[in-house]
């Protein structure tokens, strides 16, 4: 895990399949991480593990593999094994499948320390999860642009929950949703979006669930 983090390279590439313990936490800096083709297996031993946490102030790309893990929820909607967190970072994946989590990407901005607007671009994937494949949460009036995900050509499936979603608590609002050429599913819905002060825009996709689209914010 460590090694990922700290190599003093800018870009990691995989050679061979490994596995995973420990959060691989990034902070600082740009990174890319090539999986060249490969997979990383997450075991983390805690139910609420991060494989990977994007913080305020950093910025990582993954590209062309698979990213395996499980799940630990013990209610429906519950997320606890996440592939990806970020707080206030920037995030893009291009050509990843994610498979077993209870979330591909969790986005949590309301805890960002220093109140960054996390970018999160997802394109080329596959992701198949057991919870909420993507939550995407703001900072509410924290700041005045919006915490953003912008999804392309990419096919995200929640097997119990919601393929995307937004969360309405008060502090969580204000993010903007972007999907182009891609197919969303959700067992309850595609997208559930309860966040106010918040936009989607969605072009040439196919959204499908007990409920295609669900929205109670605005």
């Amino acid at each position: 895990a460590e090694a990922l983090k700290n190599t003093t390279s800018n870009q990691v590439e995989l050679n061979s399949d490994i596995s995973l313990e420990n959060t691989v936490c990034f902070d600082t800096g740009n990174k890319i991480l090539d999986l060249n083709g490969y997979g990383i297996n997450y075991n983390g031993k805690e139910s609420e593990y991060s494989m990977i946490a994007v913080e305020d102030g950093a910025s990582l790309t993954v590209v062309n593999g698979d990213l395996t893990g499980t799940s630990a929820a013990t209610a429906i909607g519950a997320i606890k094994k996440k592939a990806f967190n970020s707080r206030g970072g920037n995030l893009i994946l291009n050509g990843v499948d994610i498979t077993g989590f209870d979330s591909a990407v969790n986005v949590e901005d309301m805890a960002a320390e220093m109140d960054g607007d996390s970018i999160v671009q997802i394109t080329n994937c596959n992701f198949d999860t057991e919870q909420i494949a993507v939550l995407i949460q703001g900072n509410g009036d924290k700041t005045d642009s919006r915490t953003k995900l912008i999804l392309q050509n990419s096919t995200i499936n929640s097997r119990y929950y919601c393929g995307i979603s937004g969360q309405g608590n008060s502090e969580r609002w204000g993010t903007e949703i972007v999907i182009s050429e891609s197919d969303v599913s959700g067992c309850y819905s595609g997208i559930y979006l309860p966040q106010g002060d918040s936009v989607a825009t969605i072009t040439d996709s196919k959204i499908s669930g007990n409920t295609g689209i669900a929205v109670k914010g605005g």
